[in-house]
């Protein structure tokens, strides 16, 4: 390690190491991957600093984001007792309209249940939002496409801190071929649907791993 720093000139890079070099020195932090002063020694600040830009980020988001959660889920218990006690409330008088109604359809029996639909639904909404929070605090941070040159971000791939990620998806093209009919038709004529050849295509995207995470955050000042 000490021979990879001392081949570093840039002042800030030179911080870096120092910092890194006190983490790892630190048994209380338990860092064992011993890779990092490798991957150190194989990044320019130019790849260094955008990618610890990109750690912070996703550091800030996930603290935002659980703060966020944690009140959700605190909110969430109170709000659901409200809706089932509304839920009870409307099927006790639904069972008074029909001790009452002589009426095989009442309107206003069908307004409730479907009250009571509507607010089943929103106790699963709840429960659908607390999923997407989930998810989105644990999400890798995307990369912006434009953040590095094509020899950058392959040496960012080849050290593992970050990964391409491709989705692929098809779309069929349908072509409508008029044939025609007899009178009987009231336009004279129909349709019969050929599909095409199916397109193919895909997006990309670059996430930082977890490597890269751990690597960033053994670059970092202990708070």
């Amino acid at each position: 390690m000490l021979e990879y720093s001392a081949l570093e000139e840039d002042d800030n890079m030179q911080t870096t190491w120092a910092i890194l070099l006190s983490n790892l020195v630190d048994s209380e932090q338990n860092i064992e991957n011993h890779v990092f002063p490798y991957i150190l020694s194989q990044l320019s600040k130019d790849e260094f600093f955008p990618l610890e830009a990109i750690y912070n980020k996703c550091i800030a988001r996930r603290l935002n984001l659980s703060i966020e959660l944690e009140n959700f889920q605190n909110e969430k218990s109170s709000k659901t007792e409200n809706i089932k006690r509304q839920i009870e409330i409307i099927k006790n008088e639904i069972q008074s309209r029909k001790s009452i109604s002589q009426d095989s359809w009442d309107t206003q029996i069908w307004k409730l249940e479907v009250k009571i639909m509507e607010l089943e639904r929103s106790i699963k909404n709840l429960d659908y939002e607390e999923i997407n929070l989930k998810h989105s605090v644990v999400k890798f941070e995307t990369i912006p496409e434009n953040l590095f040159k094509d020899f950058e971000i392959s040496n960012v791939i080849r050290l593992g801190l970050v990964k391409e990620v491709k989705e692929f998806y098809a779309e069929s093209q349908t072509l409508e071929i008029p044939i025609d009919k007899d009178d009987e038709y009231v336009s004279g004529r129909t349709y019969a649907n050929v599909d095409l050849e199916i397109e193919v295509d895909s997006t990309t995207e670059y996430i930082l791993t977890e490597l890269g995470e751990l690597f960033f955050k053994a670059c970092k000042v202990k708070n």
